[in-house]
Order: structure tokens, then C-alpha cells, then sequence
């Protein structure tokens, strides 16, 4: 019989539907939790809503970063050479590590799961850095969940260089005409 505990224990962890996913951080294994159905939150916020909050995540990590790059600064004046470089050398804020993460994941098919943890690295860890969004775009496209690519397409044209902004539109022009085709053949 299992105890009282156990069973608490074992239906917390069915309630909050985690995917629990190992990665490597130097010398260390970490869990990384990312909520199974985090994909639902690009159609439950508006667009307005999740640019801010990504901008404000990339706000907080700029200033950890100047914390850390001012930290490494002080250590370097005071002769702790070794400590600096560690210091500016991590990635503390695990952007990379996210990514590598789901590139594993994606590379074993499970492709559901590596949308999940592109968007984690986008939303919750507020990165804006092309490779997660273009590899998110495309596993859309792969899940035909157009309505959410449209969506992150015209999102990420909101931290792009005004380079990209043709590139951007020519892909949201795809997509819509995917959903209209898409909607089309559901009648």
C-alpha cells in the first residue's frame, strides 16, 4: 500500500503536467521544467501582450547581464583574472542551453516537445534570438498550426532588424494564405 505521502506526491505531478527534460550545464545535470501545453498560450494572450512581457524579460536579462559584466569588472581590478573570465564566460541566463536542448529533441522526432521548449526560451526566458524563433516557425508549419505561426511570425517581427522586415512579410503572406486554404477545405 503506498503511503499517504506517495500518492499526494505522485498526483501533484499528474496535475501540473511538466515535461521533465534533462540538460547539461557544465559539470552538473539540472531538471528543466517546461509545462506540457505551453504552446496554448500564444492563442490565449494577445500579440501586445506577450511582445511585452518578452521585452520585459529581455530588460531583466540585460541587467543581470550588466550585474555580471560589472561583477567580472571589479574581479579583473582586483587581480581575480580566473573568476572574471568564468563569470563573463557562463551563460547564466541558459539561452543556449535551451536551444541545444531542443534541437536534441527535435532531432528525435519529438517535435511537439521542441515547440515547447523554443517558445519556453522565447516567452519565459524572454530571448529573441532568431534561431528560436525561426525553428519555432518551422515546427509549426511541420504541426499545420498555422494560426499560431501567423502569430509568432508578426511577434517576432517586432525584435527583428528592419532588414528582415521583407523577409517577415513574405512568410506572413504564406501563412495566410495557408489559413485561408486550411479553412477552405475544413467546409
Amino acid at each position: 500500500m503506498k503511503k499517504f505521502g506517495e500518492r499526494k506526491q505522485k498526483s501533484i505531478e499528474k496535475k501540473t503536467h511538466c515535461l521533465q527534460t534533462e540538460k547539461i550545464n557544465n559539470e552538473t545535470k539540472k531538471k528543466v521544467k517546461i509545462p506540457s501545453g505551453i504552446l496554448n498560450i500564444i492563442s490565449e494572450l494577445d500579440e501586445k501582450r506577450i511582445i511585452d512581457e518578452i521585452k520585459i524579460k529581455r530588460h531583466l536579462n540585460e541587467q543581470k547581464q550588466d550585474r555580471n559584466y560589472n561583477k567580472a569588472i571589479g574581479l579583473t581590478n582586483e587581480g581575480k583574472f580566473e573568476t572574471a573570465i568564468k563569470i563573463s564566460s557562463e551563460d547564466d541566463l541558459g539561452f543556449y542551453n535551451y536551444y541545444q536542448l531542443a534541437q536534441k529533441n527535435e532531432k528525435r522526432g519529438k517535435i511537439i516537445k521542441a515547440a515547447e521548449i523554443y517558445w519556453f526560451n522565447i516567452f519565459h526566458n524572454g530571448t529573441d534570438a532568431p534561431g528560436n524563433f525561426n525553428r519555432l516557425l518551422i515546427l509549426l508549419r511541420k504541426m499545420k498550426d498555422f494560426e499560431k505561426e501567423y502569430k509568432i511570425a508578426r511577434i517576432y517581427k517586432s525584435f527583428v532588424n528592419e532588414s528582415q522586415f521583407e523577409k517577415i512579410d513574405k512568410r506572413i503572406e504564406t501563412i495566410k494564405k495557408k489559413i485561408v486554404y486550411a479553412n477552405k477545405s475544413l467546409r
